[in-house]
């Protein structure tokens, strides 16, 4: 009886996190996300069976706060799963424009394997195209050069053009996403040591199958651990095939080398940690994990990648890299970029006509203010400041937003080389529910007349003809919007249309100047 009861007790324990993963909502899902195709449950509902991705063989300690990315390109996704097999966020994605598995640089496929980020590249260091932030994945990684796969680059980046990530396949190659979805990515990324597997499409397999091959490969490792820090040669290098191949080594140059270094009379310690499991094709893992060693006269802390494959003889080691902890974060770094999102203006050209162009929103550093005064522009003849005269808080003139889910935020006014309008986009409903859709900004004179609009668009009536010719904006918690009108043609008043993903008005905000 006692031993019946310790079975359910343990069953329902290992129950617990997956099904609590079925009724997580996915935070990417807006408003329309049913209509949409965007809401995804079928891997939740995997989960719930106690069915897993086949590749995460183990991704953390149960329940520690480590994290894997995995993105199926049949579906243009990007899931975020815990060490507890919780599905915690879904992104949507465009990835590259031909089908298939990379295998050479130009042929616009996106690589499937196993890949971890190397480093962070800012907006200062890109080109427009690639957004705010860009994360660079270690393609081609170790199988991938065995198999004699050429090309570099492969990115998870964002994207100056807002409705790109919403168009399949779409990529020469990269996983791209909207710049506010790379941010808050970035922010469960640890590089060198957050995987992303990227699949066609995602297989399952039962979690008791991928326990008994964790259990399996962790033995190896123990055994490959314990021969290495005792310097029983034979023992060690039988851990490895004879095709292995590392720093330049083959299998008989790395065991002269480590037979080298068993001959310093000093003792060795090797200590293991964070250890992740992960499969590369149906024979091939890769193992990572931290590494502390002590011994010949060094002392050093990194990560180890262990390249492994099943052979006639068992499991064996074909190739291993060692590198060390690097010291950007980029949870840090996204903190930081979060508040610089890229705009669209409508800029004057010649006949008065207008043209889109793209501008970085201003910081409230970069304008000088002083209290009691209105902003200032600088004078594009004399290139001095000059105050204009626009209240400190503007009223607002009609407000159909109610109980909705968005709201504006800090809106102001101000000259600064030509007429601006600035504020915040924000979502009320919570930052596990994103909003999606379009909004167009327009200046009305005292006859509510429209003089222009932001983005440049054609308006009838004071309203666009076109709602996608709106500004993007999808957000889980804000969006900075800056709209620019160029030089001030006696403005009035400032109305503020936000659109849903279908093009429904969903706010309709207007502040007199």
């Amino acid at each position: 009886m006692r031993n019946f009861l310790l079975i359910i007790l343990s069953t329902y324990f290992l129950l617990l996190p997956c099904l609590s993963a079925a009724n997580k909502d996915s935070s990417v899902t807006d408003p329309d996300a049913d209509r949409n195709g965007l809401k995804d449950t079928s891997l939740t509902y995997a989960l719930a069976r106690l069915e897993v991705p086949k590749q995460l063989i183990n991704i953390g300690r149960w329940g520690e706060n480590t994290f894997v990315l995995l993105a199926e390109k049949s579906s243009q996704k990007l899931y975020l799963i815990d060490s507890s097999y919780n599905l915690v966020k879904t992104y949507q994605i465009t990835t590259g424009q031909n089908n298939g598995n990379k295998s050479h640089i130009g042929d616009k496929k996106t690589p499937e394997g196993v890949y971890f980020f190397t480093h962070v590249k800012e907006d200062k260091e890109l080109l427009p195209q690639y957004g705010l932030m860009a994360i660079p994945i270690n393609y081609p990684n170790f199988f991938d050069r065995q198999h004699g796969k050429t090309g570099n680059g492969i990115w998870l980046h964002a994207t100056d053009q807002p409705t790109r990530p919403i168009k399949p396949f779409d990529t020469k190659g990269c996983l791209v996403a909207v710049n506010e979805d790379v941010l808050d990515i970035a922010r469960y990324i640890k590089l060198q040591t957050t995987p992303v597997i990227i699949v066609d499409k995602v297989e399952f397999v039962p979690l008791e199958f991928v326990k008994e091959e964790d259990q399996r490969i962790r033995e190896f490792l123990n055994k490959w651990r314990e021969s290495w820090e005792n310097k029983n040669l034979d023992e060690y290098i039988e851990s490895y095939s004879k095709a292995f191949k590392s720093r330049g080594m083959d299998w008989d140059a790395w065991k002269r080398y480590k037979a080298s270094l068993n001959k310093i009379g000093l003792p060795r310690k090797v200590s293991i940690k964070e250890i992740k499991i992960l499969g590369q094709s149906d024979d091939g893992f890769i193992v990572s994990f931290i590494q502390t060693y002590t011994g010949e006269g060094t002392n050093n802390t990194g990560i180890k990648r262990l390249y492994l494959e099943y052979t006639d003889d068992g499991i064996k080691v074909i190739g291993e890299e060692w590198t060390a902890i690097p010291p950007e974060d980029p949870a840090g770094i996204a903190e930081k970029l979060s508040e610089k999102l890229p705009v669209r203006v409508a800029v004057n050209v010649n006949g008065g006509q207008t043209a889109e162009a793209e501008a970085k929103i201003q910081t409230p550093e970069d304008r000088v203010q002083k209290k009691g005064k209105g902003p200032k522009q600088e004078s594009a003849e004399t290139g001095q400041e000059l105050a204009v005269s626009i209240p400190e808080k503007q009223k607002t003139v009609g407000d159909n937003s109610k109980a909705l889910n968005i709201a504006i935020e800090e809106f102001e006014a101000y000259a600064k080389k030509g007429f601006k309008a600035r504020f915040r986009l924000v979502n009320k409903k919570g930052e596990e529910h994103k909003l999606q859709g379009r909004l167009a900004v327009i200046a009305f004179d005292d006859n509510k007349k429209a003089l222009a609009s932001f983005p440049a668009m054609e308006l009838s009536k004071g309203v666009p003809k076109d709602f996608k010719k709106g500004d993007w904006y999808s957000i889980r918690r804000f969006k900075v919007v800056e709209a620019s009108f160029g030089q001030n043609k006696g403005f009035k008043s400032i109305k503020v249309i936000v659109y849903s993903l279908t093009g429904k008005i969903i706010m309709e905000k207007e502040f007199s100047l």
